[in-house]
């Protein structure tokens, strides 16, 4: 008789509440682990049946994950971005709250200055300039290789090569 509970106490015994206990009964998963004894109004629960039952209709879709010790709390406190101690009180996690709600708000009134930029922008811009870069870099053997083929002299080479260089950058300035 040591494995019948009562509603309440199975529902601890579970995890979870008593409203939860009752919702199960009324859907009838586990009246198959009742026991009405001689005397009670109301009934005990079979703990190894209902537990059973409870496995063999347990769907994991349904189930949320509980955080049950220290280090998966501290696990979701990092993964959240939220300092590392054990003893928040009510009050340091509401002044946190706060300091992430302010820093947001200066984040988009930065952004509607244009301060802030979408990055979306800023790598299409890069890439624009980058390729218009690359063009420019391209195009100066096309116009220079017959004024090099004819010197002999490596510094004038190397004067025309640098000329031509600047003369690209400068228009890509302009």
């Amino acid at each position: 008789m040591s494995n019948l509970l009562s509603l309440t106490d199975y529902a601890k015994h579970v995890g979870c509440s008593g409203a939860a206990v009752t919702k199960l009964l009324k859907k009838g998963s586990i009246v198959a682990a009742l026991v009405y004894l001689p005397g009670k109004k109301k009934p005990l629960v079979n703990v190894d049946i209902a537990d059973q039952i409870r496995r063999d209709n347990f769907d994991p879709s349904r189930q949320k994950k509980k955080i049950n010790t220290d280090q998966d709390k501290q696990q979701v406190i990092e993964a959240a971005g939220l300092e590392k101690t054990k003893d928040k009180t009510l009050n340091e996690a509401r002044r946190q709250h706060e300091w992430f709600k302010a820093a947001k708000a200066k984040l988009d009134v930065d952004e509607r200055r244009g301060v802030l930029v979408p990055a979306a922008e800023v790598e299409k811009e890069a890439f624009e300039l980058g390729r218009q870069i690359r063009d420019a870099m391209v195009s100066i053997p096309d116009r220079i290789s017959d004024q090099l083929a004819v010197e002999t002299e490596s510094i004038k080479i190397h004067e025309k090569l640098l000329n031509e260089i600047i003369f690209a950058l400068k228009g890509l300035s302009e």
